[in-house]
């Protein structure tokens, strides 16, 4: 057992290298989902790790929480050498009630969500940013990669800071 860089990545908060590994255009599906379900010295998941690190919540801890759940539903249930569920280390660490809410799902109920359904609920500003700028051209996309786990070259470039920023400009233009 070994950790890998997103182990590392979680337990230092750093959320925007973990979304940048995630949504990177040539990212490497298979490869990525095979990172989630890696454990530790410790026997954790990634998704422990996010747990006992998310006190504060960011939009860009939702996102990463939604699709590292995506990556592995099971995780939701999974006991690491304490016993511990990332629930459990969720609840101890007094980790935000957003995830901790994520956290509470069943596997069952995160499939039954799908990627989207989960987005919508526990990470809706990247849900909102997706829909508004990406439209349904990604949802295919998303939905075509969920049904074979393959490695996905493009769906388009990920929107960055500056083009979540460049969002809410709009947005906020719209309103005045």
């Amino acid at each position: 057992m070994t950790t890998n860089e997103h182990h590392e990545w979680l337990k230092k908060r750093d959320w925007p290298t973990v979304e940048g590994a995630m949504v990177h255009p040539e990212r490497n599906l298979d490869l990525l989902v095979r990172k989630y379900k890696e454990r530790d010295e410790d026997r954790r998941l990634p998704h422990h790790w996010m747990a006992a690190k998310a006190q504060t919540h960011t939009h860009v801890l939702a996102y990463v929480g939604v699709e590292s759940i995506y990556y592995n539903y099971e995780a939701l249930t999974t006991r690491d050498n304490k016993g511990e569920t990332p629930l459990d280390v969720a609840r101890r660490s007094e980790a935000c009630a957003e995830i901790i809410g994520l956290l509470s799902l069943t596997p069952e109920e995160a499939r039954s969500l799908d990627w989207k359904g989960m987005r919508r609920l526990y990470a809706p500003v990247a849900y909102w940013e997706i829909e508004i700028i990406h439209g349904s051209d990604h949802d295919r996309m998303q939905t075509a990669t969920s049904s074979s786990m393959s490695t996905m070259t493009s769906w388009c470039v990920k929107c960055s800071n500056t083009a979540i920023l460049l969002f809410f400009e709009r947005l906020l233009a719209v309103a005045r």
